[in-house]
């Protein structure tokens, strides 16, 4: 065979796709615009009314008045486009050729977990800060302020976004005790096993690959009441198909189409970033 390598088959025994990070983008609240709806998803807010004390013979002249306020969200149309020679889909194996329409849908469902990644990260509060430690005390401390805000409190689910190094902070941080004394069974030793996937003061954490990381290896995690990040689609997902005769031998132009964009319902209350150290670890 080594000397008839020219007359050999080239034949493919498998194909694969360039593996994507788990997408976090769901995590937020889902709404679609619909048709006939205009290009702006809108939200209706009524604010509270005042009750008073009254006596027993007072005449109330006292009316609230009822104020409403309203949030918009204008989705963004997201494309990808490839173009494939009548060359390309005569001649590729077919195991390859299968992988061509993943590859468009992961291309923006990527984009849309970085869009999600970046309307977390832009909260109007950030704990913590550069080369801080994460640690629980601040997921605990972001769920408690959600919860609590006065006028219009955060309710559950709730949920954490962190990078994957910070679960490894929290990870050390509930198994320090591991090689330096006896460690029962309960939670230490089921994360030591396990490894990290408790809640933490009831806020689910989740690890988010495509998180960016700064150049002093920084990243903004953060934590959110579901309802304060709203995801909103065009319903216009679809793939289209163009015939391009006057490239070389013949071609098709595709088109993968979405839109999406992601608003804050309300802004700087039901949503806090956390800055902390995101260097790789080492032990």
């Amino acid at each position: 065979t080594t000397q008839l390598a020219v007359g050999l088959p080239y034949m493919l025994g498998a194909a694969r796709s360039v593996r994507e990070q788990v997408g976090v983008s769901k995590l937020a609240e889902q709404r679609t615009l619909g048709v006939g709806m205009g290009v702006t998803w809108n939200e209706l807010t009524m604010e509270k009314l005042v009750a008073s004390a009254v006596s027993e013979t007072q005449d109330i002249n006292n009316p609230q008045a009822l104020v409403a306020t309203t949030r918009g969200i204008t989705p963004s149309s997201i494309v990808i486009e490839v173009v494939l020679t009548d060359k390309v889909k005569d001649r590729l194996d077919k195991l390859a050729y299968a992988e061509i329409g993943k590859q468009l849908q992961n291309a923006v469902e990527r984009k849309a977990d970085q869009d999600f990644l970046v309307a977390g990260a832009a909260a109007t509060t950030i704990l913590g800060g550069a080369g801080v430690t994460m640690t629980s005390g601040f997921i605990a401390a972001a769920t408690s302020r959600i919860k609590t805000y006065l006028t219009d409190p955060g309710i559950d689910p709730i949920y954490a976004v962190v990078h994957g190094y910070h679960i490894k902070d929290i990870y050390d941080e509930l198994t320090a005790g591991v090689g330096v004394s006896n460690v029962p069974d309960g939670p230490t030793a089921e994360v030591y096993k396990n490894g990290y996937t408790m809640p933490v003061n009831g806020t689910k954490v989740f690890g988010a690959g495509n998180m960016t990381v700064d150049s002093s290896d920084d990243a903004l995690a953060f934590v959110f009441a579901k309802a304060a990040i709203v995801k909103v689609r065009g319903n216009i997902k679809k793939s289209e198909t163009k015939r391009e005769p006057g490239i070389g031998d013949g071609a098709d132009r595709v088109y993968f189409r979405d839109a999406f964009a992601f608003g804050e319902r309300v802004p700087g209350f039901w949503l806090y970033a956390i800055r902390a150290d995101a260097t790789a670890p080492t032990s």
